[in-house]
């Protein structure tokens, strides 16, 4: 992308930031630059003041997209590329569960969810509705938090100790039913890794509950998690026990289109 010429920086749409424009279109050109440049060369190639171009890459190091050498030339870091490979996977990913993840929904007349882990939260990439009218409603591309959600304690699985505790740090209270300490977070993570599945009965939304298995990739670490929720009246513990089966089947058929030997 070509910064805008900087008399359109003046004729921006109604709403739109000129800081966050500029600094998106220079990160743009310092990347189609594919070399290591100095302020006065970006400078020049962007069409921006010396003073705003040192600015701006100085935010953008500060937040892990550019680094700098010691004789003052600037290049992209990998944060954008770690970023993008996040996207592209979760791309991938529902687009190898789709067809597994309506079938579920068709065995149990339940929204389906695929989601995965990103900082302390999950993100729903896919969803299925059903074709009852009472339904969970969740939103594509939404975030939950993963302490309280069938869904995010599928994706907790296998994690690093301190991942579970940042988690718990920043976790907070939805309904009476909700995780609250280390420790119980802990419990549940485990007994979703020795059972195959996890569950939410009202932790999240009083009035939901859930259960979901880890999607696992050819090294068998935990990359998704997919799942259902439904009103709390209809998924009980009993026919959670009895969906569980569907559910994990789920998982293990996304797991072998992604690769894994699960």
């Amino acid at each position: 992308m070509t910064p805008p010429p900087k008399d359109k920086l003046d004729d921006l749409p109604p709403g739109l930031d000129k800081t966050v424009v500029k600094s998106l279109a220079l990160f743009e050109r310092l990347v189609e630059l594919g070399r290591p440049v100095g302020v006065t060369e970006l400078a020049v190639a962007s069409g921006l003041q010396k003073s705003n171009v040192h600015r701006i890459l100085s935010t953008l190091r500060y937040m892990g997209y550019v680094r700098s050498s010691p004789d003052g030339l600037y290049e992209p870091a990998l944060r954008a590329w770690e970023l993008g490979q996040r996207i592209h996977a979760a791309i991938d990913i529902a687009e190898a569960a789709r067809p597994i993840l309506r079938r579920l929904v068709q065995d149990t007349d339940e929204t389906g969810h695929l989601a995965v882990f990103d900082d302390h939260e999950i993100v729903y990439v896919d969803k299925v509705d059903c074709s009852n009218p009472v339904r969970a409603h969740t939103v594509l591309g939404g975030r939950a938090p993963a302490h309280c959600t069938a869904s995010g304690k599928a994706l907790l699985v296998g994690q690093a100790p301190a991942v579970l505790k940042e988690v718990m740090r920043r976790a907070t209270r939805h309904s009476p039913s909700t995780i609250t300490k280390l420790d119980e977070l802990q419990r549940a993570v485990a007994q979703a890794q020795t059972q195959g599945y996890a569950t939410n009965i009202g932790e999240f939304r009083s009035n939901v509950g859930g259960v979901a298995a880890p999607v696992t990739n050819r090294r068998g670490e935990v990359i998704a998690s997919v799942g259902i929720a439904g009103p709390l009246e209809r998924l009980q513990p009993a026919r959670i026990r009895q969906l569980a089966p569907v559910v994990i089947a789920a998982a293990q058929a996304i797991s072998a289109a992604l690769g894994s030997g699960r």
